[in-house]
């Protein structure tokens, strides 16, 4: 069993070493490809919550087979931006926002998914909230803490969104409900979809191939995602000590293209911090405080890069 740890590790450090040095730029690249997604119906707490589930139910039955490819990357960022506009996200740092998003949308599935909900006619539309004298500025789902606000400022006022307290709690409801069955035509599984599947850099098959206790998820991550986090931030540690050491030695030359070359190194040592934020929150897909903790982290190492 030791000798299969070991080469499974192995596999994941090489898969890593790779996709480090080459990920920042096929980010971009990525990132910058649009897919034209047609907003999502929020006029009312009906419109919000058939639209969320239409959009996660789509979103669902496209990746449970192909996962998170390099082809669907484009599609699945579209996704989640949308997924984004039915929460009030405001409060969250943008750095972690994504992140927050895709989570607390996924753990909002997995809940309404179990709940009994009124029937749609009983949810209030525009008409409805149009005849109710004074209007309508929050609702709540009957028997619930689950609140949507009418938006009152700001460039999407008048949109119903999940209130501002549902990114906090999101974990805790999905903790309550977990043990519920499914409602006929819910999306089975999401959740642990969402948590075990890599990104497109890293094979699928290699995740499935990997044995039983790699899967295993103490603290809130899978053995595998723990071991790709700690050789991250490893890799990324040798390529700033030797970053700086190269700089420094040709720094010392004072002449030709090696000392024009040490002004440029410390701006790779502040990338690099940026390029494992990346690579963990997209492809490893580490969730939750983890993330935000390390996120914060590797802001100050790429603050401390800059100013060093």
């Amino acid at each position: 069993m030791r000798t299969q740890a070991i080469k499974s590790i192995g596999r994941i450090t090489l898969i890593i070493v790779a996709a480090v040095l080459g990920l920042h730029s096929m980010y971009a690249l990525a990132q910058s490809e649009q897919h034209p997604l047609a907003p999502p119906e929020l006029s009312s707490p009906r419109d919000t919550l058939r639209s969320f589930m239409t959009l996660m139910d789509n979103a669902y039955q496209r990746w449970k087979t192909e996962g998170r490819t390099y082809a669907n990357r484009a599609e699945r960022g579209a996704i989640t931006r949308l997924a984004h506009q039915f929460f009030d996200l405001n409060d969250i740092a943008p750095s972690v926002r994504n992140n927050v998003g895709r989570e607390t949308a996924v753990f909002m599935k997995e809940v309404l998914d179990r709940i009994e909900l009124p029937p749609w006619e009983e949810i209030p539309d525009e008409a409805m909230i149009a005849a109710k004298p004074g209007g309508l500025n929050r609702w709540t789902i009957p028997h619930t803490e689950i609140t949507l606000v009418r938006l009152k400022e700001g460039l999407h006022e008048g949109n119903w969104v999940f209130n501002s307290e549902t990114d906090e709690r999101a974990p805790e409801f999905y903790e309550h409900v977990k043990q519920m069955p499914y409602k006929p035509g819910a999306s089975e599984g999401l959740y642990q979809l969402f948590v075990s599947e890599p990104g497109w850099m890293i094979p699928r098959s290699l995740i499935g191939a990997l044995p039983g206790w790699m899967q295993l998820r103490p603290g809130g991550q899978a053995v595998w995602q723990w071991c790709a986090l700690v050789l991250t931030l490893l890799v990324t540690a040798v390529l700033m000590v030797l970053i700086f050491r190269l700089a420094g030695y040709w720094s010392r030359t004072r002449r030709g293209a090696g000392y024009y070359l040490a002004m440029v190194f410390p701006v790779f040592a502040m990338i690099l911090p940026q390029t494992a934020t990346d690579f963990l929150s997209d492809q490893v897909f580490i969730t939750g405080k983890l993330f935000a903790a390390l996120d914060f982290a590797l802001d100050l190492v790429s603050l401390g890069a800059l100013v060093a």
